[in-house]
């Protein structure tokens, strides 16, 4: 009798059945935390359940999530877990991803799936250094694509962001929350921005104060978010989006507490000028590799990113810088093509796609226009006539740019999911990854 067989007449005893159903419990609570999308995490659901012997299904929420049971008589049995999915930790779903798949191909027994499983939920994060220069090569890159060329800003605004890494690293080992982390990087960024405009680089100002804290805004939580809204998974979905409009929010209180106390102000100049093709596409792809390391994706898979990455801003600075397109148009044009190219990549290698998809576009996240308009708005209170009208005009304006590609983002893997469920190209039971 095979390991797959045992394990199914096992979960038919009692005391198996239980062990089964806190098994699969335990191993969806892992995924949920720690950074699967919904859709992979009831897709692992079905097939962990399968490979158990069970009839389970999930429902997934933000601080607890109902996990019910069938018997033989047909009642369900629901048992309820609190993981909370504020965490990005993709090299702990790639474990427990791995876990499942040796279950239901009975290489596995379920005794010592439940050692390796606790492995799994406990694996580290990237080692600090790695962390903080996967933080600097952000920042940096960032600031090149938004057309930062001194030295003199792009060495702060390494300084800046090295400084907030060893700071949110330290903090989380303290046990300080998600907010209370990125206000102290944000609250660096700003004292970083106003020692910009003391050393006289007024007309870098925005950019040295931002880009230190575009790493931090929440990008994978806004396109879950999204996604789940999309899907009809509306609890989920706004309590992401709840959490990442609160993420932005210690973000930018931290962010203008540092400037305030450098006697500086957050500026809400436009963005500089474009940069070539051949800057804004390497650099691009530099950038999914850093993203992927602050997501804790294995080093080995992040080529992926990168070059998918670089080619999704190809396709974007082509709409947008050459044909002249609006920006939330290129936006969803890349990630529809993340969504199309990466698919087949996910399912060959059984790999969430927030590891690779999210990781290639969310610098495409409008994090900038966000914290332009709130800095138009800020200065609302203190303008008067002419110059209330124009920020109010810029907030306007800066703000729906924001919404529209915050929209056409999840839109363009939406369709690349309605292209791909269809395909023959793929098993009906491992569909896109995104959701």
């Amino acid at each position: 009798m095979s390991t797959r067989q045992e394990g199914r007449k096992a979960a038919h005893s009692g005391d198996g059945a239980l062990a089964a159903e806190r098994f699969l419990v335990e191993a969806i609570s892992v995924l949920h935390a720690n950074g699967a999308e919904t859709d992979r995490a009831e897709r692992r659901t079905g097939q962990l359940a399968r490979a158990l012997g069970l009839n389970a299904r999930v429902d997934l929420g933000w601080s607890w999530s109902d996990f019910s049971f069938e018997s033989k008589a047909g009642a369900y049995d629901v048992r309820g877990n609190g993981a909370v999915p504020s965490g990005l930790a993709e090299n702990r779903v790639l474990a427990v991803d791995h876990i499942i798949n040796d279950l239901d191909a009975g290489k596995l027994a379920l005794a010592d799936a439940f050692e390796r499983l606790r492995s799994a939920a406990t694996l580290p994060p990237p080692n600090i250094a790695l962390y903080a220069i996967a933080c600097v090569v952000g920042g940096c890159g960032l600031a090149v694509i938004f057309g930062v060329r001194e030295l003199t800003t792009l060495a702060l605004i390494a300084v800046c962001c090295a400084a907030g890494a060893f700071a949110r690293r330290g903090l989380g080992k303290a046990g300080a929350n998600a907010y209370a982390q990125v206000a102290a990087a944000a609250l660096i960024a700003g004292l970083g921005g106003a020692a910009a405009s003391g050393l006289g680089m007024n007309s870098a100002l925005g950019l040295a104060a931002l880009c230190p804290c575009l790493i931090l805004v929440p990008g994978p939580h806004l396109l879950k978010g999204s996604l789940d809204i999309a899907t009809l998974r509306i609890p989920l979905g706004a309590s992401r989006l709840v959490f990442a409009a609160a993420l932005m929010t210690a973000v930018t209180a931290g962010l203008l507490i540092g400037l305030w106390l450098g006697r500086a102000h957050l500026v809400a100049d436009p963005a500089g000028p474009g940069v070539p093709i051949w800057v804004d596409v390497p650099t691009a792809g530099v950038l999914a590799v850093a993203y992927g390391v602050f997501y804790a994706v294995p080093l080995r898979v992040l080529y992926w990113a990168f070059l998918v990455g670089a080619a999704a801003h190809a396709l974007r600075w082509t709409v947008v810088d050459h044909w002249h397109a609006q920006a939330w148009i290129g936006a969803g044009l890349a990630c529809l093509f993340v969504g199309l190219v990466l698919v087949p990549v996910c399912e060959r290698w059984q790999l969430p796609f927030s590891a690779l998809g999210f990781a290639s576009v969310v610098s495409l996240v409008p994090g900038s226009l966000i914290f332009r308009a709130l800095a138009a708005f800020a200065q609302l209170s203190s303008a008067t006539g002419a110059e209330s009208q124009q920020l109010l005009a810029t907030t306007a304006a800066e703000a729906s740019t924001a919404a529209l590609i915050l929209l056409a983002m999840p839109l363009g893997f939406l369709i690349a999911d309605a292209v791909w469920s269809h395909s023959r190209l793929l098993d009906a039971t491992m569909r896109f990854p995104s959701r």
